[in-house]
């Protein structure tokens, strides 16, 4: 599809504004879950059926969204909404085939400049982690053996700060403490049976199709 083809479709089908507001209500709602969930000291304990059913739901509205208006980037919806769109992506996991269909769209020359490195370099690093591959930008963390937030391992450990500076990522020693931090004041723990989570994690990762 060209650009006139893209636009011209944009004007005949959901309006910009409703493309907004509809993305605005979509991340309110995971948001609003998320800090419900973590009021009643729940969030971490998996994949809470609340928090997941609100992410199909939202991964099933932008699929409609996309399959209309294309892909909402912040050309076209600008930033607010934008952000809002590829964080809907990012907690899609229970849909591996919308993550990775994404992905294609977002890397062909359709989208070529509109999308941010970091967010595709987040976006790949998720799917390589769900598919039980290492990851390339450190983007992605999880509770190590030792119960210590940790990122998942990394395809190429030497070059990750630089791979990381090239689409302007603090190194992953900050982002490290950062996430770090972030768990603490949230008030997550690491799990009390390590194995047990890990093997909770991959039947949930089985079930849904990443491995």
């Amino acid at each position: 599809m060209t650009q006139l083809e893209a636009e011209l479709k944009l004007e005949n089908s959901m309006d910009k504004s409703q493309v907004q507001e509809t993305l605005k209500r979509m991340l309110e709602a995971d948001l609003q879950k998320r800090q419900e969930l973590i009021e009643r000291g729940e969030l971490f304990e998996g994949y809470h059926p609340e928090m997941e059913a609100i992410h199909a739901a939202n991964t099933k509205r932008l699929e409609e969204i996309i399959s209309d208006f294309g892909f909402p980037t912040l050309r076209r919806v600008g930033e607010e909404a934008a952000e809002a769109a590829w964080l809907v992506v990012m907690h899609s996991v229970g849909n591996p085939p919308f993550m990775r269909n994404v992905l294609a769209l977002l890397k062909g020359s359709e989208y070529e400049g509109e999308i941010e490195p970091r967010q595709l370099a987040y976006l790949e690093d998720r799917i390589r982690v769900l598919s039980g591959q290492t990851q390339i930008y450190g983007t992605q963390f999880d509770w190590d053996e030792n119960g210590v937030l940790s990122p998942a391992p990394l395809a190429y450990p030497e070059q990750v700060d630089e791979l990381r500076r090239s689409i302007g990522l603090p190194s992953l020693a900050e982002q490290t403490e950062r996430m770090r931090e972030r768990v603490r004041q949230e008030g997550d723990t690491p799990p009390t049976d390590p194995l047990a989570w890990k093997q909770k994690s991959e039947e949930w990762a089985k079930k849904v199709g990443w491995l």
